[in-house]
């Protein structure tokens, strides 16, 4: 009986390896870096051929996930010899690719599948991205920069979602966004930037906090420790670094920004 049942235990093992196999075989080989064409491959290869999207849960789909989300496929590009328009081009594609592949991820998430973790590193390997293609492209006036800034606000405002996200998800986001943020800020305008400090001020679904007023006493203090201790972890701050920690903090203390501009507010009609 014991044997038996070792017998189909491993009759079902070898089953779910066969299915895994199956999968993973419409997908372009995660052994060996991507362009444009294995990420376009990948993306039908889902679509068309309805296939689960990779994820962390097995060794098998994690190596795909994590050949999909490998910024060496993009470096290998950059650094190459091609023309700066090939260079565009194709990064055009992986972008243009990715967008859609996030939009699959963001979909089974809402559908119920634990992806939470997965869309986090695609959301931060589109910041990646595009802070390649900003610096390929020079910036504001490219056609794409009104896509590309839609992108940073969904990240923006995935960062507030923690009912979906975890604290460490939320904290990889943030690091993409300070990481990559000197390099986006080309393409916002002076409106996108009083939009982003809006964004990182309003989050309707966090809890009031019930001390509004001492969080105003303690919000000017908070910014100066906050500054100093990113002096003391990377040295000297620029103004578009310290900018884009706020982004992080302002969410993670809602109140605190809210309080202070209603300080500052008085101060004005005082």
């Amino acid at each position: 009986m014991l044997h038996r049942a070792a017998f189909y235990l491993l009759i079902t093992l070898a089953t779910c390896a066969s299915a895994v196999a199956s999968q993973l075989s419409h997908f372009p080989s995660p052994h060996q870096p991507w362009t444009s064409r294995e990420y376009v491959n990948f993306y039908f290869g889902h679509y068309n051929g309805n296939r689960a999207l990779p994820h962390l849960r097995s060794e098998a789909t994690a190596r795909l996930f994590d050949r999909l989300v490998d910024p060496d496929n993009v470096r290998r590009l950059v650094e190459s010899s091609a023309s700066i328009d090939e260079k565009r081009g194709e990064l055009a594609v992986i972008l243009s690719t990715m967008g859609e592949i996030r939009a699959a991820y963001a979909y089974s998430l809402y559908v119920g599948e634990p992806l939470q973790e997965e869309l986090t590193r695609v959301r931060s390997f589109m910041l990646f991205l595009i802070d390649r293609a900003v610096a390929l492209s020079g910036g504001r006036g490219n056609a794409a920069a009104s896509a590309w800034k839609t992108t940073l606000w969904n990240v923006v405002e995935s960062m507030s979602e923690r009912d979906v996200y975890t604290a460490d998800q939320v904290a990889a986001l943030s690091d993409a966004i300070i990481t990559h943020y000197p390099r986006l800020s080309v393409i916002l305008t002076e409106s996108d930037r009083l939009r982003l400090h809006d964004a990182r001020t309003v989050a309707p679904h966090l809890r009031e906090d019930e001390r509004l007023a001492e969080a105003g006493l303690v919000a000017d203090r908070d910014e100066a420790d906050l500054e100093e201790a990113l002096r003391e972890r990377h040295g000297e701050v620029t103004e578009d670094r310290f900018e884009a920690r706020l982004v992080e903090h302002a969410v993670q203390h809602p109140e605190r920004r809210r309080a202070r501009r209603r300080h500052d507010v008085e101060l004005d009609h005082g």
